[in-house]
């Protein structure tokens, strides 16, 4: 998303936005675009957009910066590990943690970079077949 991050004419809250990045599971990376005198700008906004959705924030000072910028989302995207595990199944919505960990010989210098959390939602019954 490239963005000043500044709102000026959205109907809906961080909140609600929050909620639908929450059940979409996307990753979403933040460029923030702005001139530092623009009235209409929010890095804190793009920077945790980003972090609540497990993705990244930048904020090239010159417009020559966005190659760079693009590279180093790509490479971030490439690099990126997808671990499941399969939760006990909840009666009604719930807000859960996640907390991932390494502990591997040598990784040491390793990160983690990851959702802060999910929403756990109730199993839906599955269709009945008809014959």
């Amino acid at each position: 998303m490239i963005s000043d991050g500044g709102d000026n004419a959205s109907r809906t809250g961080y909140a609600q936005l929050r909620e639908h990045l929450r059940r979409s599971r996307a990753t979403v990376y933040t460029v923030g675009i702005h001139d530092l005198a623009q009235r209409e700008r929010s890095p804190a906004f793009l920077e945790r957009l980003a972090s609540d959705s497990g993705g990244l924030s930048f904020f090239p000072a010159v417009l020559a910066q966005l190659d760079d910028t693009a590279r180093r989302i790509a490479t971030d995207m490439r690099r990126r590990y997808v671990l499941g595990f399969r939760a006990p199944a909840v009666q009604e919505r719930q807000e859960r943690k996640l907390r991932v960990r390494i502990s591997a010989p040598g990784s040491g210098g390793w990160k983690v970079r990851t959702r802060r959390g999910y929403v756990a939602l109730p199993e839906r019954p599955s269709p009945s077949k008809s014959p």
